[in-house]
Protein backbone atom coordinates (compact mmCIF):
# COMPACT_ATOMS: atom_id res chain seq x y z
CA UNK A 1 0.00 0.00 0.00
CA UNK A 2 2.92 2.41 0.81
CA UNK A 3 4.55 2.47 -2.85
CA UNK A 4 1.34 3.24 -4.41
CA UNK A 5 0.86 6.44 -2.40
CA UNK A 6 4.50 7.43 -3.48
CA UNK A 7 3.60 6.16 -6.63
CA UNK A 8 0.22 8.24 -6.46
CA UNK A 9 2.32 11.41 -5.20
CA UNK A 10 4.95 11.58 -7.87
CA UNK A 11 2.09 11.35 -10.79
CA UNK A 12 -0.11 14.36 -9.15
CA UNK A 13 3.21 16.12 -8.64
CA UNK A 14 4.33 15.91 -12.35
CA UNK A 15 1.09 16.50 -13.86
CA UNK A 16 1.46 20.03 -11.74
CA UNK A 17 4.70 20.83 -12.11
CA UNK A 18 4.44 19.59 -16.00
CA UNK A 19 1.69 21.34 -16.67
CA UNK A 20 2.83 24.94 -15.77
CA UNK A 21 6.48 24.06 -17.62
CA UNK A 22 4.18 23.82 -20.72
CA UNK A 23 2.32 26.85 -19.81
CA UNK A 24 4.79 29.18 -19.12
CA UNK A 25 6.56 28.66 -22.33
CA UNK A 26 3.17 29.63 -23.81
CA UNK A 27 3.11 32.85 -22.29
CA UNK A 28 6.22 33.52 -24.16
CA UNK A 29 5.02 33.28 -27.79
CA UNK A 30 5.03 37.03 -27.69
CA UNK A 31 8.00 39.50 -26.82
CA UNK A 32 6.60 42.40 -27.89
CA UNK A 33 4.07 44.28 -29.41
CA UNK A 34 4.18 47.89 -30.12
CA UNK A 35 2.30 50.16 -32.64
CA UNK A 36 2.88 54.21 -33.08
CA UNK A 37 0.96 56.99 -34.88
CA UNK A 38 3.15 58.69 -37.71
CA UNK A 39 2.25 61.37 -36.96
CA UNK A 40 0.56 61.57 -33.71
CA UNK A 41 -0.43 65.08 -34.12
CA UNK A 42 -1.75 66.86 -36.93
CA UNK A 43 -3.20 70.55 -37.31
CA UNK A 44 -5.16 72.68 -39.14
CA UNK A 45 -5.86 70.34 -41.97
CA UNK A 46 -8.47 69.61 -44.17
CA UNK A 47 -10.73 66.37 -43.10
CA UNK A 48 -11.14 63.45 -43.71
CA UNK A 49 -7.59 62.31 -43.66
CA UNK A 50 -5.69 58.69 -43.81
CA UNK A 51 -3.41 58.49 -40.49
CA UNK A 52 -0.95 56.11 -40.50
CA UNK A 53 0.16 53.72 -37.67
CA UNK A 54 3.38 51.19 -37.58
CA UNK A 55 2.98 48.04 -35.95
CA UNK A 56 6.09 45.57 -35.05
CA UNK A 57 6.04 42.23 -33.27
CA UNK A 58 8.74 40.20 -31.94
CA UNK A 59 8.12 37.06 -31.40
CA UNK A 60 9.64 35.04 -28.12
CA UNK A 61 12.53 32.52 -28.15
CA UNK A 62 11.14 29.99 -25.74
CA UNK A 63 8.45 29.07 -28.10
CA UNK A 64 7.55 25.10 -27.61
CA UNK A 65 7.63 22.38 -29.83
CA UNK A 66 7.64 25.16 -32.48
CA UNK A 67 9.58 27.17 -34.68
CA UNK A 68 6.77 29.32 -36.43
CA UNK A 69 3.83 30.54 -34.85
CA UNK A 70 0.37 32.06 -37.20
CA UNK A 71 -0.79 35.02 -35.57
CA UNK A 72 -3.81 37.12 -36.64
CA UNK A 73 -3.80 40.43 -35.71
CA UNK A 74 -6.15 43.80 -36.46
CA UNK A 75 -5.94 47.75 -36.07
CA UNK A 76 -8.70 48.59 -32.88
CA UNK A 77 -9.14 51.84 -31.64
CA UNK A 78 -11.61 54.62 -30.37
CA UNK A 79 -15.51 54.82 -31.40
CA UNK A 80 -15.74 51.40 -32.00
CA UNK A 81 -12.94 50.86 -35.53
CA UNK A 82 -11.65 47.62 -35.99
CA UNK A 83 -9.30 46.91 -39.61
CA UNK A 84 -9.55 43.80 -40.53
CA UNK A 85 -7.74 40.93 -39.72
CA UNK A 86 -4.10 39.84 -41.04
CA UNK A 87 -2.37 36.41 -40.79
CA UNK A 88 1.18 36.29 -40.82
CA UNK A 89 3.06 33.17 -39.93
CA UNK A 90 5.80 34.50 -37.45
CA UNK A 91 9.38 32.70 -37.04
CA UNK A 92 11.09 32.09 -33.15
CA UNK A 93 12.45 34.94 -32.26
CA UNK A 94 11.72 36.82 -36.28
CA UNK A 95 10.53 40.86 -36.01
CA UNK A 96 7.54 41.63 -37.82
CA UNK A 97 6.73 45.18 -38.86
CA UNK A 98 3.57 46.14 -40.88
CA UNK A 99 1.81 49.69 -41.58
CA UNK A 100 -1.78 50.10 -41.06
CA UNK A 101 -3.92 53.48 -42.77
CA UNK A 102 -7.33 54.85 -40.54
CA UNK A 103 -9.38 56.91 -42.30
CA UNK A 104 -10.40 59.75 -39.69
CA UNK A 105 -13.79 61.62 -40.35
CA UNK A 106 -14.18 63.76 -37.53
CA UNK A 107 -17.45 65.09 -39.19
CA UNK A 108 -18.67 61.52 -40.06
CA UNK A 109 -18.76 60.95 -36.48
CA UNK A 110 -20.24 64.31 -35.58
CA UNK A 111 -23.33 63.95 -37.37
CA UNK A 112 -23.40 59.99 -35.71
CA UNK A 113 -23.06 61.38 -32.12
CA UNK A 114 -23.64 64.22 -30.08
CA UNK A 115 -20.03 66.34 -29.46
CA UNK A 116 -20.90 66.83 -26.15
CA UNK A 117 -20.89 63.92 -24.98
CA UNK A 118 -18.20 62.42 -27.35
CA UNK A 119 -14.78 62.52 -25.32
CA UNK A 120 -12.77 62.14 -28.55
CA UNK A 121 -14.46 65.41 -30.30
CA UNK A 122 -13.98 68.96 -29.15
CA UNK A 123 -15.80 71.89 -31.25
CA UNK A 124 -13.41 74.95 -30.67
CA UNK A 125 -14.74 77.94 -33.28
CA UNK A 126 -15.08 76.57 -36.64
CA UNK A 127 -12.49 73.92 -36.36
CA UNK A 128 -13.28 70.01 -34.78
CA UNK A 129 -10.56 68.57 -32.59
CA UNK A 130 -10.42 64.59 -32.71
CA UNK A 131 -8.11 63.38 -29.96
CA UNK A 132 -8.62 59.04 -30.40
CA UNK A 133 -6.04 56.35 -30.22
CA UNK A 134 -5.55 53.00 -32.21
CA UNK A 135 -3.96 49.90 -30.81
CA UNK A 136 -2.89 46.12 -32.40
CA UNK A 137 -5.29 43.51 -31.17
CA UNK A 138 -3.17 40.26 -31.61
CA UNK A 139 -4.19 36.52 -31.51
CA UNK A 140 -2.46 33.10 -31.61
CA UNK A 141 -2.95 29.25 -30.41
CA UNK A 142 -0.13 27.03 -28.96
CA UNK A 143 0.73 23.62 -28.89
CA UNK A 144 -2.07 22.71 -26.33
CA UNK A 145 -5.06 24.36 -28.93
CA UNK A 146 -5.64 27.27 -26.27
CA UNK A 147 -6.35 30.56 -28.13
CA UNK A 148 -4.30 33.30 -26.12
CA UNK A 149 -5.04 37.54 -26.86
CA UNK A 150 -2.58 39.99 -26.70
CA UNK A 151 -2.77 43.69 -27.36
CA UNK A 152 -0.45 46.60 -27.79
CA UNK A 153 -0.09 50.29 -26.47
CA UNK A 154 -2.59 52.78 -27.25
CA UNK A 155 -1.33 54.79 -30.44
CA UNK A 156 -2.79 58.38 -28.79
CA UNK A 157 -2.98 61.17 -31.57
CA UNK A 158 -4.62 63.96 -32.32
CA UNK A 159 -6.26 66.33 -35.38
CA UNK A 160 -7.76 69.52 -35.66
CA UNK A 161 -9.81 69.74 -38.84
CA UNK A 162 -10.74 72.99 -40.19
CA UNK A 163 -13.85 73.74 -42.52
CA UNK A 164 -16.65 72.06 -40.04
CA UNK A 165 -19.67 72.40 -41.31
CA UNK A 166 -21.61 69.91 -39.48
CA UNK A 167 -22.26 71.13 -35.40
CA UNK A 168 -24.77 68.96 -33.51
Amino acid sequence: MQPRKHIAIIIIFILIFGLQTKLGFSRNYIESLKVKAIPAEILDTICPLYLTFQMQIIAGVKMYKTEQLTIKYRLIGDNGFASNWRQYNIAKGDTRTDVFRRRIDPHAIAEKTDIKNNPTLELKGDKIHYRGWSAVELIYQDELRKIYTVGSNKAEFNIECKELEIIN
